[in-house]
């Protein structure tokens, strides 16, 4: 991308432009470079010492650079914005420090939106936010189950959606925990803000945000009526209505009720599926109803309700790699595609699994057959929120909530007509919560402070269950899940420009796991006319090949207690993981001038042990530790109102890392290393006249893994999963006057560097790097009461891959899940 302006500028903008454009240039080159080095010496790069080549330096000091002449030039451009308003940026105001204050006067790493730059981005639902925010990782699963979450930030994350492992990024919604991945994909409604917080947030947002924590804030019921509605149509048959609508019942007393409408086609091809509809399409109904009484000036009483329901085709993916018969990589016993063909297909007389079913590495078809792909979620929440002003300096406010989750998926991994390896996930369960704040100041306002407790419960019934030809094997758990906890953080100012903030967190979390007769069992199929019982494992299955001419087919076996199933986990076995951790934080700012801010900080943070869920026989339950994170950061921001500027540099000592490692017919987790991770980001937006404006985001991040277990089976060489060297993100946006009114471009540009999905780094499971380029052209007319739209998402057609499953050494394929290629969108807004 290149930035240009035709128009003459001030040195400042002019060197401030050329900067953007070297960096765009600068970080593609880097990252090509780098990769290319690591890809001709591995282990050279991953024993390698951090250190950047030239291309990178002149990167950073770039950037060093435009932020020097702009903070040198401060005093001149701050008197020339106060006599150009109209072009200012508008404000953000954040509640990362659990009360509202300015992004640029809030002393952590934060990447915010508001509504307006949601809309003006085409970010429909909030993994999407990732392509804007520097050091953010957030897809969808890979499995059946897409409508779960894969969320990292700085490298830390969680791989798997299983209730009995915990999230590594904390999800709030209206101040609401939202603790599974499972239903978390959040459906832009009628959100006001959301905020990425990188690095722990333990203190005031609780476990498992050793990663950080992401924001989500609804608008508020106002005193004044309004409402807008919204139609988009576009590709792949896409239909989407929303819509809101504030009315004021009384003076005291206000009401904001929110939908959205979607259906759309997939775009993944399935020839063999006797519906025709492709995968990775939905069909998306969401509401929200919020209530807002104000009986007094002190006291505020919010209460909101919301339902969605989302059904899809499955995840749009495809075979991702050729097919391996051969016996397990580097495990004992065989790969499913090899029990399949030499046991089930040879004496069955079926087709092969082979490479004839494997499309190419650039395919958008998948030969599934049958009626084996759908995923419906149905999710909804209530939550009431009281806050009292109890005086001038003193606030207290409850926030209740519950929600519910039903989750049905199934899908057919072997993307074939065959029946060779087949799934479902059923996820059904609640959660309750309860946090008491109390929060003022102290010492003539030079102290402000928050304190609280917080309890949260769950209860969550969850079956895997995979369905291979000659038997069934269903894994689970029912969780009880209960976490409390006490915190504060006091900031005080020693000056107007120096303050300290020191935080803590004590929480006491209770994590229990039960086998019950719903899940933990084999049900063999088995030959009715053979003699014998039925198989135990498929290491057997040859036994129960046909015989004689009356064979009719494989017969089901019924479930437990009843003859031919077979416990894998004794029942009413209870797996429990009790923890307690304190989490510190400490951060010094200091305003240097009016406009330039900087801060050192340090935090802990944890994330939960937990258990393996998915038990093949002969194995059992196993269990592991909390993780634990040492973060210490400095950064920067500067701004005025027309440009702002932030960076940070962060070191994180990542011990008793959760490490996700393969084994025949299922993966199990264990803390299995120590870990390094060390980077930084940098913003930068700017409102360089009043009709344009440009923003670039950068991200690096470098890791190595530490006092890797001997036991496990990957190298301590290996990359860190889902540690992505690079990322960088660049936005123009240009108003151009008419006389009727305005006509907006703008241009969207996002780049990711290469990661692996999983610790053992096999090739199958390398996703590349890949860049995408987003466009709109809008018109808004003098009134600004309605506006329409093109908008085009991946208008160069680029086919990339962003996550898969991560089993070829235990099933002998991967399947891939690929991103959408181009498509455009009408939208029409109107504000009544």
């Amino acid at each position: 991308m290149i930035f240009t302006m035709q128009r003459r500028r001030q040195p400042i903008v002019q060197a401030f432009i050329s900067c953007l454009n070297y960096v765009v240039y600068s970080a593609t080159l880097a990252a090509k470079k780098q990769r290319a080095i690591r890809f001709a010496s591995r282990n050279a790069l991953n024993k390698g010492d951090f250190k950047m080549n030239t291309q990178v330096f002149r990167l950073w000091s770039c950037l060093a650079f435009a932020g020097g002449v702009l903070m040198m030039t401060g005093g001149n451009e701050a008197r020339a914005q106060e006599q150009q308003a109209a072009g200012a940026l508008e404000e953000i105001v954040v509640t990362a420090r659990r009360r509202e204050e300015s992004l640029m006067d809030t002393p952590v790493s934060i990447t915010a939106f508001t509504s307006n730059e949601l809309n003006a981005r085409q970010i429909d639902q909030l993994d999407q936010v990732a392509q804007a925010t520097p050091g953010l990782v957030f897809t969808r699963q890979a499995g059946h189950n897409n409508h779960t979450s894969r969320i990292f930030i700085r490298g830390v994350g969680q791989q798997d959606y299983v209730p009995t492992k915990q999230v590594g990024v904390g999800l709030y919604v209206d101040g609401v925990y939202v603790a599974q991945n499972a239903g978390s994909l959040v459906e832009v409604v009628d959100v006001e803000t959301v905020e990425v917080l990188r690095g722990p947030q333990g203190t005031l947002f609780g476990r498992n945000t050793i990663g950080g924590a992401i924001l989500v804030n609804s608008i508020k019921p106002s005193e004044e009526f309004n409402a807008d509605l919204e139609f988009l149509a576009g590709s792949y048959s896409r239909t989407r209505v929303k819509g809101h609508v504030n009315v004021p019942f009384a003076d005291t007393f206000y009401g904001r009720f929110s939908g959205l409408v979607q259906e759309k086609e997939g775009y993944i091809d399935t020839p063999n599926s006797p519906t025709g509809e492709g995968k990775g399409g939905d069909n998306i109904d969401a509401y929200r109803i919020a209530l807002r009484w104000v009986p007094s000036d002190s006291l505020t009483v919010d209460l909101a309700g919301d339902y969605s329901r989302q059904q899809s085709n499955g995840a749009p993916q495809v075979l991702g790699s050729t097919v391996n018969n051969a016996p397990a990589v580097g495990r004992p016993g065989i790969t499913n595609a090899a029990q399949y063909n030499w046991i089930t297909a040879m004496f069955l007389g079926l087709p092969a699994f082979d490479n004839s079913f494997y499309l190419g590495p650039e395919t958008y078809t998948s030969l599934t057959g049958g009626d084996e792909n759908l995923v419906e979620s149905v999710v909804a929440g209530a939550n009431l929120t009281v806050q009292w002003d109890i005086g001038d300096n003193l606030t207290f406010k409850s926030i209740s909530s519950y929600r519910d989750i039903d989750i049905d998926a199934r899908g057919d991994f072997d993307h074939t007509p065959l029946t060779v390896f087949h799934g479902s996930d059923d996820h059904k369960g609640n959660a309750r919560s309860q946090e008491f704040q109390l929060s003022g100041a102290a010492f003539d306002d030079r102290m402000q402070w928050v304190t609280g407790l917080y309890y949260y419960a769950e209860e969550i019934l969850n079956l895997n269950t995979v369905l291979f030809p000659t038997y069934h094997l269903v894994s689970g758990s029912n969780v009880d899940n209960t976490s409390s906890a006490a915190f504060g953080q006091f900031t005080y100012d020693f000056s107007d420009r120096l303050s300290l903030t020191l935080g803590g967190r004590y929480t006491d979390e209770d994590l229990d796991s039960i086998a019950n007769d719903q899940h933990s069992f084999l049900t063999a199929w088995f030959c009715p006319a053979l003699p014998g019982p039925p198989p135990l494992m498929f290491h057997n299955a040859m036994t129960c090949r046909p015989q004689g001419p009356g064979f009719t087919g494989y017969a089901p076996v019924p479930l437990p207690p009843n003859p031919g199933s077979f416990r894998i986990i004794p029942n009413d076995q209870v797996f429990s993981s009790d923890q307690e951790q304190f989490e510190p934080y400490l951060n010094l700012a200091n305003r240097f001038t009016d406009s330039l801010m900087g801060y050192i900080s340090y935090s802990e943070g944890f994330k939960g042990g937990g258990f393996t869920q998915r038990i093949p026989p002969g194995q059992t339950i196993e269990s592991f530790k909390p993780e634990y994170a040492q973060v210490y950061e400095i950064g920067a921001k500067w701004s005025t109102d027309r440009v702002r500027l932030a960076g940070a540099l962060f070191y994180n000592d990542y011990t008793e890392l959760q490490v996700l490692i393969n084994r025949q017919l299922g993966s199990t987790t264990a803390n299995a290393s120590d870990a390094a991770i060390k980077g930084g980001e940098f913003e930068v937006l700017a409102a360089v006249t009043d009709q344009f404006t440009v923003s670039l985001g950068l991200s690096h991040l470098d890791g190595e893994y530490k006092n890797v277990d001997p036991a496990v089976a990957f190298s301590a060489t290996n990359r860190i999963p889902f540690l992505t060297d690079w990322q960088h993100n660049a936005s123009a946006s240009y108003a151009f006057p008419l006389s009727t009114g305005e006509l907006i471009a703008r241009l969207d540009y996002y780049y990711t560097d290469d990661y692996f999905s999983e610790a053992d780094n096999l090739p199958e499971h390398l996703y590349g790097d890949y860049s995408l380029w987003n466009g709109s052209l809008t018109y808004v007319p003098s009134s600004e009461q309605w506006q329409v739209a093109i908008q085009g998402r991946n208008i160069t057609d680029k086919y990339y891959k962003f996550g898969g499953s991560q089993t070829f050494q235990n099933t002998g394929w991967v399947q891939h899940v690929v991103g959408p290629p181009a498509e455009w969108n009408v939208r029409y807004a109107y504000r009544f």
